[in-house]
């Protein structure tokens, strides 16, 4: 059975050339495996009564990745175009944003989602179609070793970022499993070294509570420089509610948490109901 994801992004003025620019950048960048249909959008030439000034359904294939990976392309979309309406669904009804992370993600159940028109002339001149070239397959199916990097084995994820970060580009933003790459790769990296000092600054434009949250997650808290940076991040988040639950859940049993709960304790910038009731929790 095929599993079809739907987006359209509405506003009341058309997509400007530099923004034609960057989506068709985006889509190149962003090609899944030959197994699914090729992602991309058709870009409204005149205004419709619904607003939509892009539009777009993909066919996902077998390829497990390809919905992580058009998961994070929407991501991308609905943080470039901040002033329009991003809208995505999809026949599984199990992709949705997540607020507190701010990225889509793919849940185990079914979730309320946004409505996504089908555009009545979509096979006219109204509309031009901007898609991605496939990923041509793998020639082995034997799962690459991970690239050394200053002398030990990195995720791809972070080997991505660093390398963004050291050309000069933007690390941001971060899909949930390029932080959690990222801080594994922290914990390994001579602190020392360029590519530790890119991570540091890729990391350092994530906001207190992603940090925080994701160093939670994902266990990376456990290791002794992730578990420094996720003390200082505790110790600047402004949204206790976003965080709280998570460090309650670490709490159970492992005492070793006691450094981050202690620096939201400590800080002032949460309210001090938050503050007592995370006192009471991990005591």
């Amino acid at each position: 059975m095929g599993h079809t994801v739907y987006y359209q992004l509405v506003r009341d003025r058309l997509l400007d050339p530099d923004e034609r620019r960057w989506l068709a950048e985006h889509v190149t960048a962003c090609a899944l495996s030959r197994s699914s249909e090729p992602y991309g959008f058709w870009v409204a030439e005149v205004g419709n009564t619904r607003g939509q000034i892009a539009f777009g359904a993909t066919k996902l294939g077998r390829a497990t990745k390809d919905l992580d990976r058009i998961a994070h392309a929407l991501t991308q979309v609905r943080h470039q175009f901040r002033d329009a309406a991003v809208g995505v669904a999809d026949d599984l009804q199990i992709i949705e944003w997540d607020r507190v992370i701010d990225t889509y993600v793919i849940e185990n159940v079914n979730v309320a989602q946004d409505d996504v028109h089908w555009p009545f002339d979509l096979d006219s001149a109204a509309w031009t179609r901007l898609i991605s070239i496939p990923i041509a397959p793998a020639a082995t199916r034997r799962k690459p070793r991970p690239a050394r990097v200053a002398g030990v084995k990195i995720g791809a994820a972070a080997q991505d970022v660093i390398a963004r970060v050291m050309t000069g580009g933007d690390a941001l933003p971060l899909h949930p499993t390029e932080v959690r790459s990222l801080l594994q790769a922290m914990e390994k990296l001579p602190p020392e070294t360029p590519e530790a000092a890119a991570l540091r600054s890729a990391l350092a434009r994530l906001s207190a509570e992603t940090l925080v949250l994701t160093s939670l997650e994902c266990g990376g808290w456990r290791g002794p420089r992730v578990l420094e940076l996720t003390v200082a991040a505790a110790a600047a988040v402004t949204d206790g509610e976003r965080v709280l639950g998570a460090v309650a859940r670490a709490w159970h049993g492992d005492r070793a948490v006691e450094p981050i709960v202690a620096a939201l304790c400590a800080n002032t910038r949460l309210a001090l109901a938050e503050r007592a009731e995370l006192r009471a929790h991990c005591t």
